[in-house]
């Protein structure tokens, strides 16, 4: 058969009495023309489907990296987290214990004023008087 559609190939055998073979030979001319024709279909339909394939694999493989990637993060998160409690709970024990620390140890100024009365009642052992408050002599007007 030659590589142009030519009806010269299909004539019929003069033998045959009807047209079965020259329908068979143009069954399987079609047949041969289909796989020739969709031959290179074929061949790139299963290289799209080994790229596909091969594509699911490199998504798959994104997805677990991915899905690692958040676990660290995460995991970072948390221990960041943790840190920063950590770090919170010795800086209020430091100050809490500076500030009750300096609570205890700081002396309280111990203020004593003298009072006298003016008229006190010896027998009754009451002021009939006034208080007013007594003040220290200077070292010098003791002497004087």
């Amino acid at each position: 058969m030659s590589a142009e559609f030519d009806l010269s190939d299909f004539d019929a055998d003069p033998t045959a009495a009807d047209h079965t073979a020259l329908l068979d030979e143009i069954r399987q001319a079609a047949t041969s023309g289909v796989r020739s024709a969709s031959a290179p279909l074929v061949a790139a339909a299963s290289e799209v489907q080994r790229q596909v394939k091969e594509l699911r694999a490199a998504e798959r493989s994104i997805q677990a990296a991915t899905a690692s990637i958040t676990a660290a993060r995460s995991a970072l998160f948390w221990d960041n987290a943790k840190h920063l409690l950590l770090y919170a709970a010795v800086g209020g024990l430091v100050l809490g214990g500076g500030g009750v620390g300096y609570h205890f140890v700081k002396r309280p100024k111990v203020e004593t004023r003298y009072v006298g009365c003016t008229a006190w009642n010896a027998k009754t052992k009451t002021c009939t008087g006034r208080w007013i408050p007594l003040v220290e002599k200077a070292p010098d007007e003791a002497g004087a």
